[in-house]
């Protein structure tokens, strides 16, 4: 890991605790210039990773903390592009996962045209988008519902998963990052995940080009730990590079 690396994780550290850092202060504790650490700043504001403010920065409000409606409303046209390349792999009589997210849900409204399929799901949002276009069986997961974004969350949604094999497991993410993987912010996402890929013949996450460099709060899987990747652009090439020494495989716009 480089210099600047170590100090950003060092930066976003201190945010998480502090949730709001001085560039003064910083730059003391770091043994760096206060315009290396406005750099530094400046970088992790435009990666999505926290917000400055004069003097110093606090954190942003994470992707997975807005509320739902918003979300689905950025980044549409790469979800939609994204959705696009999963339809083909979608064959008649599949079972599928697809799990809470807005990227998921896109995929959702491009089953339209795929033929009958056994779709499982965590989020009330995405079975009824399904069910309405009378087209496939839809099954929920159990689970407690969270309010601000209709998922099904909890031991109970875990275990109904578990219970299940799938054809394919078409997987949010928050993040991939070259040393943290494929990451989320909760707990509750990330073993739902990890659930549904162990229960999956194909497992498969779709992360838009905004993802790439994005850190979560912890690692849900290794880079090589899923089959597919599903992209609407390719990645960077340190990413390509990285990649290409797993196991995973890259589709993208």
């Amino acid at each position: 890991m480089g210099l600047d690396q170590v100090r950003h994780e060092m930066i976003l550290e201190r945010l998480s605790c502090d949730r709001k850092i001085a560039v003064a202060a910083m730059a003391s504790d770091l043994d760096v210039s206060m315009e290396t650490i406005r750099r530094d700043l400046k970088l992790l504001e435009d990666r999505g990773l926290l917000r400055r403010i004069h003097g110093g920065a606090i954190p942003m409000l994470p992707q997975a903390d807005r509320p739902f409606q918003k979300r689905s409303r950025i980044a549409f046209q790469e979800k939609a592009a994204i959705a696009a390349l999963v339809a083909p792999m979608l064959k008649e009589g599949m079972s599928i996962f697809l799990d809470t997210g807005t990227t998921t849900l896109a995929v959702a409204r491009e089953l339209a045209v795929v033929p009958s399929l056994t779709v499982f799901t965590n989020s009330i949002d995405i079975s009824l988008v399904v069910s309405r276009q009378k087209r496939h069986e839809v099954r929920l997961t159990g689970g407690i519902v969270r309010p601000d974004d209709n998922a099904l969350i909890g031991y109970d949604a875990i275990e109904s998963v578990r219970k299940y094999h799938f054809d394919l497991a078409l997987m949010g993410i928050v993040g991939v990052h070259l040393e943290g993987g494929f990451m989320d912010f909760g707990d509750h996402e990330a073993e739902l995940r990890r659930a549904a890929a162990r229960q999956a013949g194909r497992s498969i996450i779709l992360a838009d080009h905004s993802k790439f460099g994005r850190l979560g709060r912890l690692r849900t899987f290794d880079l090589g730990a899923v089959d597919f990747l599903v992209t609407d652009r390719a990645p960077p090439t340190a990413y390509q590079e990285a990649i290409a020494r797993t196991s995973l495989s890259i589709l993208h716009g």
